[in-house]
């Protein structure tokens, strides 16, 4: 329960930074290096914290008091206090002390936002993202400008100090601009500040780390809680530090581990949340799907995670970021890339005008800053909706994304709204690039239910493995030699790279795309309809790229459906016309919208499953066929039934 002080960066200001764990404390960098050394994905995240004022030089006279609330109870199982909490008017608890409210008004707006860029939040020293939204003093003024005051608590620090905290007033300001914003606020006119208000960088470890139990895989005996787990809050750190601390304490004593499920604790929720699931609102990219703990299931993440550190996309900024991402044309959207995400309203690299424009590859919804709209809790599912508006497309997006209890499906229902007064052709592609699981040249392969295809027409920078623009019989594409390569194999050839489409077989109503790793009996897949997806696009990335942030090291497998064949600039796949009589764009029109849904699965398959050869939807099961019969997988899917995709194959 590391805190703030790994690899811990302090900033006030623009100008002012030096290494902290906290203010007046030095950082643990020393054990961060360790922890990385052992092979841990590492990211970085940013907090703040507001000043500290002397409670003798504020005039109490204009604030309002906000009297402290008594707890009425003790734990049920707390045998450590003999007496009573409360008997009659007495109680167990010291002298209680208020808390007092004011308000920044409009004096001390104006001041921060004359000032902004001298914040180091907004004027480019930090680039990390928050764990949650808690936003920042500046936050406030830049987002809220319509709000005529924000409210501030003062809390007092103890009983043996004068000393306050200005909850509300989080700033990464300089240190003079805190004070003269203390001094607009009513009731502080005269005030001394005795500490200052800074942000703080952090190094923090994914989660997809962890087992159920708090336990890091790669080093057993290691639990983790808290922060370092990317979480903030008390009850988060709270309930993890619970679970860690008793599963270390059992593994100590080589007693059965604790894991604490969603139907019987509300710890067990927060656990759950972070193991399963994550899907990040930089970008809308969905960065793990995979099982939870439980014998005979593999637990691997089958989404890539890259090797370099990402930030927020939305955050990106080409003075500071260009030389670790690339340019922002590129490097804008592989900042924050990972696992699955959208390509919208285009699939592939901008054009040198729309780049200047500030447009990244694969369009705007990648690199913005996703909304969660809704989040829906009920005893068989819990779903999420989030939202993200393309100024420059004028569309409008929103995905809602349920879990069903018991099940090992995510069921996917995407809308785009046309805001423009005229008929929006656009590209629609589900950008699905594969981990560590399905990157076995021995172990894996991916399984596509296509007929036919064709080699990209720009190879693939000089560095191609493929022979460009060519048609072949899927999955067998020819390469430079004139042999012939198996697409459904990954990592043919070091130093090279490809990218190949295929037109999904029109006699299916429903396509799919699938990969398959054999030593884990695990198969990841997708299921949609063919009508709104008719393409899948296989790439590959094996140590071809030396360039930032690819630099040689990278091997990336890619599957991705969508409505079109190729990432082609706009304006080249408008003159290309369809492909096979099929079209590269998908419609909505003028002030209408369109729905689509899909669903993604992980299934347990038998160690003797090889490829699978067919795949059919009934209206609560996915069923799976390889060479040796006819739906030997069972996938439990019950949400089908609400779907249009239920009963189709």
């Amino acid at each position: 329960t590391t805190g703030t002080f790994l690899r811990g960066r302090i900033h006030i200001g623009t100008e002012t930074r030096f290494g902290g764990g906290r203010a007046g404390e030095s950082p643990a960098t020393h054990l961060a290096e360790q922890l990385e050394r052992i092979g841990l994905q590492v990211a970085r995240f940013k907090t703040g914290t507001p000043p500290r004022i002397d409670g003798r030089s504020v005039d109490y006279s204009r604030l309002e008091p906000q009297e402290s609330e008594v707890e009425q109870f003790d734990y049920s199982w707390s045998h450590f206090w003999t007496s009573p909490r409360r008997t009659g008017e007495h109680t167990r608890h010291p002298g209680q002390l208020p808390c007092w409210i004011t308000f920044l008004g409009e004096p001390g707006k104006r001041l921060i936002g004359d000032n902004i860029g001298k914040s180091a939040m907004y004027g480019g020293a930090i680039a990390s993202r928050g764990p949650r939204y808690c936003p920042s003093v500046e936050d406030k003024i830049v987002k809220f400008p319509a709000a005529e005051r924000h409210q501030i608590f003062l809390e007092p620090e103890g009983h043996d100090t004068s000393e306050l905290y200005v909850n509300g007033l989080s700033t990464s300001l300089p240190a003079p601009i805190q004070l003269s914003i203390l001094r607009t606020i009513p009731g502080l006119e005269d005030v001394r500040m005795t500490r200052t208000g800074y942000a703080i960088e952090y190094d923090y470890y994914p989660p997809t780390q962890l087992d159920a139990t708090l336990q890091v895989r790669a080093l057993p005996g290691l639990y983790f809680a808290g922060q370092i787990n990317g979480t903030t809050g008390y009850e988060e750190a709270a309930g993890q530090g619970t679970v860690a601390g008793l599963n270390a304490a059992l593994a100590a004593l080589e007693r059965p581990t604790l894991v604490l499920g969603r139907e019987s604790s509300y710890i067990g929720v927060l656990v759950n949340d972070l193991v399963h699931l994550v899907t990040l609102t930089g970008g809308g990219h969905i960065a793990e799907f995979r099982f939870r703990e439980r014998k005979g299931l593999s637990t691997l993440n089958p989404l890539w995670v890259p090797p370099w550190k990402t930030i927020e996309p939305y955050h990106y900024r080409p003075g500071q970021h260009a030389a670790r991402y690339g340019s922002p044309a590129t490097g804008r959207t592989l900042s924050g890339i990972t696992g699955h995400n959208l390509c919208l309203d285009f699939f592939g690299s901008p054009s040198e005008e729309e780049a200047r424009q500030g447009l990244s590859i694969h369009g705007e919804a990648p690199s913005l800053r996703w909304r969660k709209e809704r989040i829906g809790v009920r005893p068989q599912e819990v779903s999420l909706k989030l939202s993200v508006r393309l100024p420059v497309a004028e569309l409008r997006f929103e995905r809602e994304l349920t879990l069903r209890r018991g099940e090992s499906v995510a069921y996917f229902e995407e809308t785009v709204k046309n805001e423009r007064k005229a008929d929006h052709f656009f590209h629609w592609t589900q950008h699905v690039t594969l981990g560590p699981p399905f990157l076995d040249s021995q172990a894996s392969c991916i399984c596509v239910p296509a007929l036919k295809g064709r080699t990209y027409p720009h190879g693939y920078e000089g560095k191609e493995l493929l022979r460009s623009s060519c048609d072949f019989k899927w999955p067998r594409a020819p390469d430079l030699q004139g042999n012939f390569v198996d697409l459904t194999q990954p990592f043919i050839r070091s130093g090279k790279g490809f990218v190949a489409t295929a037109l999904l077989d029109p006699r299916r109503e429903i396509g799919y795309i699938a990969a398959l790793n054999r030593e884990a009996n695990l198969l990841f897949g997708y299921c949609f309809h063919r009508s709104d997806f008719p393409w899948a696009v296989s790439w590959e990335e094996n140590r071809a790229r030396r360039y930032p942030p690819w630099n040689g090291r990278c091997q990336v497998r890619g599957i991705e459906f969508g409505s079109t064949p190729f990432p082609l600039l706009r304006r080249e796949a408008f003159a290309q016309g369809p492909l096979y009589g099929t079209g590269h764009f998908s419609m909505v029109p003028a002030r209408g919208s369109r729905t689509v849904q899909y669903l993604s699965f992980l299934a347990a398959v038998p160690e003797d499953f090889a490829h699978l050869r067919g795949l059919r939807l009934t209206d609560s099961e996915i069923l799976l066929s390889d060479a040796r019969g006819r739906d030997r997988v069972r996938v439990r899917a019950s949400g089908l039934a609400a779907t249009s995709l239920a009963k189709k194959s």
